[in-house]
């Protein structure tokens, strides 16, 4: 049975699926690239849970190489042990998760899903031109986001 998370939005708890990923963003980084980690369900509706004062797009954006100097501007999504948190807004909604690196010159997404359910993935990769994402033990993504800090 999936972990159930409550989310407050606008003063009502919402449960959503927790969805972890491992970033490895050291080794994407480079040639000025952003990440973007976001959920969607079939019909491309954007359904990540983003708390109210996040601005900017939607989704978490950052640089891919995890550098970024301008606090006010992190809109990294909470990072504990080099693994993102985020949420959906609900856990009735079957979702896709949506990963993306782009530098002005070039954009590239990577879509996993039909899930129902928490999950963890693996982003890695060399540059923001060659990376993959794939699924992993989401069990193993916990005890390591929950373990001693690195």
């Amino acid at each position: 049975m999936a972990n159930q998370i409550a989310i407050y939005q606008r003063g009502i708890i919402i449960g959503g699926y927790e969805v972890l990923t491992m970033l490895h963003i050291g080794l994407i980084g480079g040639s000025g690239f952003s990440c973007r980690l976001w959920m969607e369900d079939f019909n491309h509706n954007f359904i990540t849970y983003l708390p109210p004062e996040l601005p900017g797009e939607p989704g978490y954006t950052y640089p891919c190489d995890g550098i970024n100097k301008d606090v006010k501007r992190d809109l990294s999504p909470p990072m504990r042990n080099r693994i993102a948190t985020q949420h959906t807004i609900d856990n009735t909604t079957t979702f896709w998760f949506i990963a993306e690196a782009a530098n002005w010159i070039h954009d590239s997404e990577n879509y996993l899903g039909g899930y129902n359910r928490n999950v963890c993935f693996d982003l890695h990769g060399d540059t923001g031109y060659k990376w993959h994402l794939e699924e992993t033990d989401y069990d193993n993504c916990v005890k390591t986001r929950d373990g001693p800090e690195n």
